[in-house]
This record gives structure tokens, sequence and C-alpha cells, in this order.
């Protein structure tokens, strides 16, 4: 089933989950006790991500935006190692954050598709001497 959530559902989803305040909920099971045809997946992904009353939905500060950034640096795309660092932020809510920023600052800057590379002098020197060499086969080159 592939449609928006209702606020009915959410509603279902939210009295059902108070059964399990200390439990890991099996999805499936809570999936069947729902009116709507939902999966256990689809309401996984509902309650870690949007309706659980532990996520944090206040705007990002300043000081979280750093650490992200930090984090992002040193360990890459571990969102799920990231998130854990920022109490009630989710893995998902911290990736849409980081690809959102950083598609806005590529747009900022219009960087064509392809951008030419800027080459030192000795980068120059080598490739016209391997070039000159008769190795431009091996790049591709056809003259």
């Amino acid at each position: 089933m592939r449609k928006s959530w209702t606020s009915e559902e959410d509603e279902d989803l939210i009295e059902i989950m108070k059964q399990f305040k200390d439990k890991s909920p099996i999805w499936v099971n809570i999936s069947k006790q729902l009116a709507s045809e939902r999966s256990g997946k689809q309401c996984r992904e509902r309650w870690i991500n949007h309706i659980d009353p532990s996520i944090d939905k206040t705007p990002w500060t300043s000081t979280e935006l750093e650490l992200i950034e930090s984090k992002q640096f040193l360990y890459g795309n571990k969102w799920i190692y990231i998130a854990s660092l920022l109490p009630g932020r989710t893995e998902m809510s911290v990736k849409n954050l980081w690809f959102s920023k950083h598609r806005r600052q590529r747009r900022k800057r219009s960087d064509p598709i392809f951008t030419p590379l800027e080459l030192k002098d000795e980068d120059v020197d080598y490739l016209e001497n391997y070039l000159d060499l008769g190795l431009d086969s091996d790049l591709g080159i056809h003259q």
C-alpha cells in the first residue's frame, strides 16, 4: 500500500505503541492490529522517523550542524552513529539534512556537470611528456 498516512492511522499506531513502553515491538503484529493494510516495515518507518514522541523536531542548532559536519568528515556516511550523538534526532533526519544542505550549496555555486581541473605546471609537464611518449592510448585519447 503506497499512500500517505492519515491522522487516524497515526493515532491508531500511537495507541498500539503505548502497549510496548519498554519492550521491542514486533512490527508485523503491530501492522495486523491497524485497520489499514500497512506492512510492518511501513509501521516501523513511520514510528521511528515521524511519530515517536522522543523525536526532536525543533529547528537544527548551529552546534548540531557543526557536529554533523565534523563527524561526517571523520566517519563518512555513518548516519546511525552520527545520529546517536544527537539525542532525539533520527538517522533519516540527519542524512536528509546533510544531503539537502550540500545540494543547496552545489546549486548556489551552479557548478556545471564538468569542471576543468586546476593543473599545476608540473602536472601539465607530466601529461605532455606522457602524451609525447605515445602512451596516449592508455588514456583513451585517439588522435
